[in-house]
């Protein structure tokens, strides 16, 4: 039988440093699935409340915890439960991602990154403020605790997490030092993928691991990549060919059965709150593989796909500038004295910019290293004004610098901190300036 989660894409990452530095491998395995061993409860606790456990590489496992309004991961060793500090959080969606990646160094782990969906406490009961993101936790054979959260959805975000897991997790000390925090509210809460889809995409459906491409025209593909252990599908297997416009979703999808060809069928949705739902009558198998017709009631009618978090951000760092997120203007300006006409806002995904609504960015990397941002938008401040294709080009300077180059203007931006910024600016809600 195929170990799932083991073998997921040959998923061991070497991170090469120095001659004389100690080499830190990556290890990504199951957080949660038909991989892991759920712990058996009786009916009045299982009615609220779901706890399973996952194996780890050389005797350590993780262990997560959801109670209504508390979940948490606690790391074993041996079977022993290991002391820990600053893990437990307000879960939101599922709480925990399908994977999660252990830093391995002479091969013990010396550190976990989990992906996990949180919910402000300020914010409970509101799918709003939902946000992703990644949570970096040291591991010892005696003690593990909470060393940094980066937001899920800012751009490198796995790369950010892994350096920051190779540098800190060794001297970190737990229970004396505290963990530091780099996820933002607004800029990470899941609402922000809405109406949005990277060139790449891994995404957890029913415990399978698909990727969706989407090419510049719209054109969606989701193919499985690594089918759960349950399900007798090769993986590449085409699950959805379709295409999306404006956030809408449409295409054909195929269910699967041993010895049959795959039966076809209409489906269409969009990406609410993160997570990519698509409905349709689907077919009704009968004797052999003969078709009966269709049905909504069936349990291929409805189809889920949630973004992984460990695998979808490394996956689609193509896809975002590698600048800091936040309000630039232009450098021929003070921070103090910005206007509509020399500010920008960068969201991780793509640019805001005053009385302009824009949707569905794609973002390719062209040789000379610069970046070529094509996005449909339109002017807000005049009713029905037609989506209109806009391309913009960026050369980045810097984390905090860039020159822009647009149909209208070519400048020199650099970041400024929003407590340097005049009003509105300085006060703002980012939500209200439309970040994704």
């Amino acid at each position: 039988m195929r170990r799932f989660g083991f073998a997921l894409f040959a998923l061991s990452f070497a991170i090469l440093g120095l001659p004389n530095a100690q080499a830190t491998d990556g290890l990504i395995m199951p957080a949660s699935g038909d991989a892991c061993k759920s712990t058996r409860m009786d009916a009045e606790h299982a009615a609220e409340e779901s706890e399973w456990r996952c194996a780890g590489p050389n005797g350590f496992s993780v262990r997560y915890n959801d109670v209504v309004t508390q979940g948490g991961v606690t790391i074993t060793y041996r079977g022993k439960d290991l002391p820990d500090q600053d893990m437990t959080w307000s879960p939101a969606r599922s709480g925990i991602g399908s994977r999660m990646e252990w830093r391995v160094r002479d091969g013990m782990p010396i550190a976990a990154i989990i992906g996990r969906w949180r919910r402000p406490e300020e914010a409970h009961g509101s799918t709003d403020a939902d946000v992703e993101e990644l949570l970096i936790v040291k591991v010892t054979p005696t003690s593990a605790c909470a060393v940094a959260v980066i937001g899920g959805l800012q751009p490198q975000a796995m790369a950010a997490a892994r350096d920051m897991a190779d540098r800190k997790a060794a001297g970190f000390r737990c229970g004396v030092d505290h963990p530091s925090t780099s996820s933002s509210p607004v800029l990470d809460a899941v609402k922000t993928l809405d109406n949005y889809f990277a060139t790449v995409e891994f995404l957890d459906h029913n415990g399978s691991i698909v990727e969706l491409n989407r090419s510049s025209e719209g054109v969606i593909e989701i193919r499985y990549r690594e089918p759960r252990a349950s399900l007798a599908i090769a993986p590449g297997a085409l699950l959805f060919h379709g295409s999306e416009h404006d956030g809408q979703v449409k295409g054909e999808a195929f269910v699967f059965k041993t010895g049959c060809p795959p039966a076809g069928y209409q489906v269409s949705g969009r990406r609410l709150d993160g997570v990519l739902s698509l409905e349709g009558a689907a077919p009704r198998r009968g004797t052999s593989c003969s078709l009966l017709g269709l049905s909504k009631s069936s349990k291929h009618s409805y189809l889920a796909f949630e973004q992984e978090p460990i695998l979808s951000p490394a996956a689609a760092e193509a896809d975002s500038l590698p600048i800091e997120r936040g309000y630039y203007v232009r450098s021929d300006s003070p921070c103090q004295q910005a206007s509509n006409a020399t500010i920008k806002l960068y969201t991780g995904i793509s640019f805001g910019t005053a009385h302009a609504e824009c949707r569905a960015p794609v973002i390719e990397k062209l040789p000379d290293g610069s970046h070529q941002i094509t996005e449909q938008c339109r002017d807000t401040e005049v009713d029905g004004t037609p989506w209109t294709a806009v391309t913009a080009r960026y050369a980045v300077r810097s984390r905090t610098e860039f020159t822009g180059t647009t149909s209208f203007e070519k400048a020199a931006y650099r970041y400024c901190k929003q407590s340097d910024l005049p009003e509105p600016w300085r006060t703002m809600d980012l939500r209200s300036v439309g970040a994704r």
